[in-house]
């Protein structure tokens, strides 16, 4: 038997049908323009420190002379002049503030710590229902100072503690212990017993009534 040689016949490949969208005809691409925007800057300033200079001068010399009309810019240098010139002393501070910055002044730190005001007066836990807070007024004292005449002294009477007890002042409580023994106690006692006087101090005790008499004799025989 024999192989056959002939080859199939070649089948052709299979063909994809192109994707089609929602639309009928295709959209055409449209190129950017090539018109961009140019940014416009303003010329660099050629005016030099002279010129500034030159603008200064003419304003202050027109500023100083009086009889020179004042340009547009010449109020606004008089106003500021004319503020400046106007000041009022402040006595906390010890010096001179313009008068258009002195609401800002007396709002400040510096004012408020140079500014002496006057200390609230603390109050007293005694009022006009105390018999002495009364006559105190009647003697003239004000509520505000001290005692004195002066009214530098004492404002707050001395605070006192209620006393519940009868002890003496100064008595402190104290835990009872024992300090003496019964001997101890006796011959304390005897001690404290008149003691009948010695042969020595009767003696030197006739002694001493003999001189007195007999210098009271000598005085009266004079």
């Amino acid at each position: 038997m024999e192989r056959s040689t002939s080859t199939p016949p070649s089948s052709s490949p299979p063909t994809v049908p192109p994707l089609r969208t929602g639309l009928s005809r295709p959209v055409a691409f449209v190129p950017s323009s090539d018109n961009t925007r140019s940014l416009s800057l303003p010329p660099p300033s050629t005016s030099s420190g002279d010129d500034i200079a030159n603008l200064y001068r003419s304003i202050v010399s027109s500023a100083s002379s009086p009889s020179s009309e004042p340009a547009t810019s010449i109020p606004i240098a008089e106003d500021s002049n004319a503020s400046s010139s106007s000041t009022t002393f402040c006595a906390e501070c010890n010096k001179q503030i313009p008068e258009s910055t002195m609401k800002e002044h007396i709002q400040t730190v510096a004012h408020m710590v140079s500014a002496e005001y006057m200390r609230s007066v603390d109050f007293l836990t005694l009022n006009q229902s105390n018999v002495g807070f009364r006559m105190m007024q009647t003697q003239g004292w004000q509520y505000e100072e001290g005692l004195g005449a002066l009214g530098e002294g004492r404002r707050h009477p001395v605070a006192t503690v209620l006393k519940k007890d009868r002890s003496g002042i100064g008595h402190k409580h104290e835990p009872k212990r024992v300090t003496h023994l019964s001997r101890d106690i006796e011959q304390n006692f005897k001690k404290e017993l008149p003691q009948p006087p010695s042969g020595k101090q009767l003696a030197r005790k006739a002694r001493r009534e003999s001189k007195k008499r007999v210098a009271m004799l000598k005085y009266m025989n004079e």
